[in-house]
């Protein structure tokens, strides 16, 4: 879990480098996946791909984890 706060950190420190970064949104997506925080992990997969359409690997997750709920 040390590593997934780290890394949860830097992202998150990215994202106020850079509003609009969809590398960030996606990390922290990535980071909440992990964490099993579903929620959260498709708020911040819908943001990455607000931020760059042809995010293919987060339009995957986000896929993913709107089959596990819908």
């Amino acid at each position: 879990m040390e590593d997934i706060d780290a890394a949860s950190q830097i992202y998150h420190y990215a994202l106020k480098v850079n509003n609009y970064s969809a590398d960030a949104c996606f990390g922290i997506g990535k980071c909440f996946k992990v964490c099993e925080m579903w929620s959260e992990a498709r708020e911040m997969f819908e943001w990455a791909l607000k931020y760059d359409s042809n995010f293919v690997i987060a339009q995957q997750e986000l896929d993913e984890i709107t089959k596990l709920f819908d």
